[in-house]
């Protein structure tokens, strides 16, 4: 039995227990469904582009979708679709094979960087199964997360072995990089990422390497040149020159926050409550940045050369990586998530690696089995929070178990009550609606507005006539009134249909039309809708030659629609009769 025992490969076993024990644990994500509320239905279930015609393809690849552009994906997702429609069962399906070939490019650039096959078994196994992944596997929307993954530890991988032959780079190192900030932008940081690696290999801190790496910084800057024409506007503004105070401490919350859950998640969200800037937490922040700092100091002393080479420049990498995610950018305090973790987590676990490597072997021996059960702790947690994504429902009420829940989860969640004829479940969690410290006038307005709509329409579908015309005439008089399309597309030709009712009963005959005429403008992506509600507008006005070839248009663009026929019919007898 020893024979057969000394005769394993231990080494060549581990990358493969870790992908099975990745795949065990993400095998049930492949029976949820797609999120509605949260992209899925934006990037795939509800995308005019996915389709196999030449011009869907183009307008796949090289439109944005809510903001980004990112082509392999869509790519990806048009694959799934060519092979099975919408079922989303091989969508989640693909998203668990890219992240099972991200732990193999992470494997391989830990062995090739001298690490041994424990220490390296154990950060691929932390780095796969860490409930922070569960965001980025489970959730098909991200499959750009998954996907920038594998290409950017590739990248890393195949640029490591191009320098033990004396390259700074090679064919198959930019090729990987070129397809990572294909799937993500947080692609176009590799240069600099690569350049602080070759510091931790030199053991110094030479920027003259970084010159050296000209190719993958002009793949760089050709990205985000292409990117800045293809969005045609900025990403985002920079909060820190608006809210100075409150930004420092939104950025220390999340860098801390990140830190704190990759080391020891507790406890995990699907969607973050908002910052709030309280005494306490200011107390707590200033405490944790002392000790951070004072950390550092100490290992400065005692630890020279193992903070210059060691940790100085992951942490400069783990920082730089969540930089987009640390609320310096007005997207991210609505959009603190776990996701963004995917791929900085993993050099925030290389630096423990190193100091576990240097410990005796003794102690090796004892912490090997503590790290067996800090594992098995990850791989439940994972299996439990995983049941939060399973459908939005799950999803949305676990998001609102917080006491003042990030408002656009109360709104969604209110809005699935809503549909289901709970109206009294959804007006008590809209109420519960919480708002940050950043741009909080900017969200007590939308907070308004989603309180406003779900009280008027709810009073209007129970007959209270008097209480839906006050709310839903101040949700429609609301400047960002279009946002309750936010949380289920329809929301707001709901609400403009029952108001313009309303305003009929009353006998305000423009405003009604007015409200048909809002509509109008706000379907103009959709022909028929746009030209119905024109021809509705036309119809109370009396314009009968207007309405009829408003109707006329329509009747074009949905051919089989009999109301759409009956009112053309209407409005031309009426027309004619007027001449």
């Amino acid at each position: 039995m020893k024979k057969i025992c000394s005769k394993i490969n231990y080494a060549g076993l581990a990358p493969w227990v870790v992908m099975i024990l990745t795949a065990l644990l993400f095998i049930k994500s492949i029976s949820f469904e797609p999120l509605r509320f949260m992209d899925d239905y934006n990037y795939v279930f509800n995308n005019p582009n996915i389709g196999l015609s030449l011009e869907q393809i183009k307008t796949l690849i090289t439109e944005p979708v809510l903001g980004l552009w990112t082509p392999l994906p869509m790519l990806s997702f048009l694959f799934d679709y060519a092979l099975a429609g919408l079922d989303p069962r091989i969508y989640h399906l693909q998203n668990l094979i890219w992240h099972l070939a991200a732990i193999a490019a992470v494997w391989g650039l830990l062995r090739e960087l001298s690490f041994s096959s424990w220490s390296s078994f154990f950060i691929t196994l932390i780095f796969a199964i860490h409930p922070q992944r569960v965001e980025s596997v489970v959730w098909i929307a991200e499959r750009k997360d998954v996907m920038t993954a594998f290409f950017f530890f590739a990248t890393l991988y195949s640029y490591v072995l191009a320098r033990k032959s004396g390259r700074f780079f090679s064919v198959g190192s930019i090729i990987f990089a070129f397809c990572a900030m294909l799937c993500k932008p947080s692609g176009a940081a590799l240069p600099a990422v690569i350049f602080l690696l070759e510091i931790y290999r030199n053991r110094r801190w030479d920027f003259k390497i970084g010159l050296k790496l000209w190719p993958f910084w002009a793949l760089a800057l050709s990205y985000m040149i292409a990117v800045s024409v293809m969005l045609k506007t900025s990403l985002s503004t920079i909060t820190l020159f608006d809210y100075p105070a409150e930004t420092l401490l939104l950025m220390l919350n999340n860098y801390f926050s990140y830190i704190g859950k990759t080391i020891v998640p507790l406890e995990l969200f699907p969607l973050y409550p908002y910052f709030v800037v309280t005494t306490f937490k200011i107390l707590m922040l200033v405490l944790l940045t002392i000790t951070l700092i004072v950390v550092i100091l100490f290992i400065a002393i005692k630890k020279t050369e193992f903070l210059k080479y060691d940790l100085l420049p992951f942490l400069l990498i783990f920082a730089g990586l969540l930089l987009p995610a640390s609320g310096i950018f007005t997207f991210s305090n609505a959009d603190f998530a776990d996701r963004y973790s995917y791929i900085p987590s993993f050099f925030l676990l290389v630096p423990i690696a190193i100091w576990l490597q240097k410990l005796p072997l003794q102690k090796i021996k004892r912490l090997k089995w503590g790290l067996c059960g800090y594992c098995c702790y990850l791989f439940f947690f994972s299996w439990s929070y995983m049941e939060f994504w399973r459908n939005d429902y799950a999803f949305l009420q676990a998001s609102c178990e917080t006491p003042t829940p990030n408002f656009r989860a109360s709104s969604c969640l209110a809005w699935l009550f809503f549909e289901n004829g709970l109206y009294d479940q959804a007006l008590a969690v809209i109420a519960k609606s919480g708002h940050g410290s950043l741009q909080k006038e900017h969200q007590r307005s939308l907070i308004t507005l989603y309180q406003d709509f779900f009280t008027g329409i709810i009073a209007y579908r129970r007959n209270q006539r008097e209480t839906a015309y006050q709310y839903l005439s101040k949700a429609a008089d609301s400047p960002y009134s279009g946002a309750v399309d936010a949380f289920s597309y329809g929301a707001f030709i709901e609400m403009m249909e029952a108001l313009a009712n309303l305003e009929l009963e009353r006998n305000n005959v423009p405003k009604a039309a007015h409200c048909y005429l809002r509509l109008a403008k706000f379907c103009q992506p959709v022909p028929h809708l746009h030209y119905y509600y024109a021809g509705l507008s036309s119809m109370l006005l009396e314009n009968y030659k207007e309405a009829a070839t408003a109707f006329q248009s329509a009747i074009e663009s949905e051919p089989n629609n009999p109301e759409i026929r009956r009112l053309l019919k209407e409005a031309t007898a009426k027309s004619s009769a007027s001449d």
